[in-house]
């Protein structure tokens, strides 16, 4: 779990930074989102996020998940330098809830296999990287964009494709060792 949850802290910070950076400068690049998935990668080691109690969470967070994930189930909340973080699982999904220090929404990720993926994203994936198999999908909610992380393989390459309003980037690309 704690494996788990280290990742997709990663991907979520790569989210972040590609948020903040593509706000700031218009657009950004796909050489800054590498860069930046890379530095993720390393922060998912960090001893940062701490689990913490139900009781110790900001009581406006507390209250917007119950209304929004009213079915949610093992629900576990986390403390980090920018906010709070729920883990738990809400209609098969597994899913995390971010909130910052003052209990306001951030995002929202859900972890799923592609029989979940929108047949739009799918569709676009497929057409190009028809050959490969899609392993997981991360999908990034905020309040006006849905963004999908696609993790795709095939006998020699994993990729990590970006895909966000009808766009895909190649977000990584590695060789398999032999």
């Amino acid at each position: 779990m704690k494996k788990i949850l280290s990742y997709q802290l990663s991907v979520l910070v790569l989210f972040l930074v590609y948020t903040a950076s593509s706000n700031a400068q218009g657009r950004n690049t796909i050489d800054d989102v590498k860069k930046s998935f890379n530095s993720a990668k390393d922060l998912s080691n960090s001893k940062a996020i701490v689990e913490v109690k139900f009781s110790d969470i900001s009581l406006k967070a507390q209250k917007d998940f119950g209304k929004t994930f009213s079915t949610a189930k093992d629900v576990k909340w986390y403390k980090a330098d920018d906010g709070f973080i729920a883990s738990f699982t809400n209609r098969g999904n597994s899913m995390r809830s971010h909130y910052d220090l003052k209990g306001s929404w951030k995002y929202d990720m859900a972890t799923y296999t592609e029989e979940k993926l929108p047949s739009d994203v799918r569709y676009l994936v497929k057409g190009t990287y028809y050959d490969y198999a899609i392993t997981l999908v991360n999908e990034i909610k905020t309040a006006d964009k849905t963004i999908h992380i696609v993790h795709l393989t095939d006998k020699n390459y994993w990729i990590n494709l970006w895909v966000c309003e009808g766009a895909m980037e190649v977000l990584e690309q590695n060789a398999k060792s032999e």
